[in-house]
């Protein structure tokens, strides 16, 4: 086999992984819009907005990271030669295990159509994480592509803004006592937090 030969099953093999992961996070988001069809059509009924801020969160850091990986995937493509094809491997399951943190990420905000009051602690911190595994590929990518193959400290920047969103939302949520604000019974579709009410408060 030839160098040549050897290059073009590498250049499928890429394509291939791609594709995989593609497909992966193509369905997810239109699972999600399955699932979350009356938020979609109803945005602003009951706590549905609630819900629609934390889509619209994932939507948008899912489809704008999506547009750049798709770029990089162009520039930078999975090299599976012998010396890297262990090191490409890692790469390309840790591409993948970030599509399967952008389901957590969706299916999770379930628990905000139950009660709106939902501790939503491991949501935020896993916008964090996919963070952190986008700066493990793009290491991984550098590795095998060259310092211009990632832009870390962007990839950095976000990772941070995300992280100092999750220590206030826990910060505050640890400040709030669950005796003076939570949900009412039956209310849950009424708002964030029901401050200074008690079950007393209707009758």
């Amino acid at each position: 086999m030839t160098a040549r030969d050897g290059a073009d099953i590498s250049a499928e093999q890429s394509r291939r992984m791609f594709w995989v992961i593609q497909t992966v996070f193509s369905v997810l988001l239109a699972s999600s819009l399955v699932q979350y069809r009356e938020v979609v059509l109803r945005p602003f009924a009951g706590s549905h907005w609630l819900v629609a801020l934390g889509l619209l969160t994932v939507y948008v850091t899912a489809l704008w990271s999506w547009v750049d990986y798709s770029f990089t995937m162009l520039m930078n493509p999975f090299q599976f030669g012998w010396r890297t094809s262990v090191r490409e491997r890692l790469r390309f399951l840790v591409d993948l295990l970030i599509v399967v943190v952008y389901a957590y990420l969706l299916f999770a905000l379930t628990e905000l159509q139950k009660a709106a009051a939902a501790d939503l602690t491991m949501w935020f911190f896993g916008l964090v994480a996919v963070f952190v595994l986008y700066w493990c590929s793009g290491k991984l990518r550098i590795r095998q592509h060259g310092p211009r193959a990632s832009r870390l400290g962007l990839i950095g920047l976000f990772g941070l803004v995300y992280l100092l969103l999750a220590l206030v939302y826990v910060l505050f949520r640890a400040r709030v006592a669950p005796t003076d604000c939570g949900i009412q019974r039956g209310r849950a579709d009424k708002g964030f937090l029901h401050c200074g009410r008690n079950d007393g408060a209707d009758g």
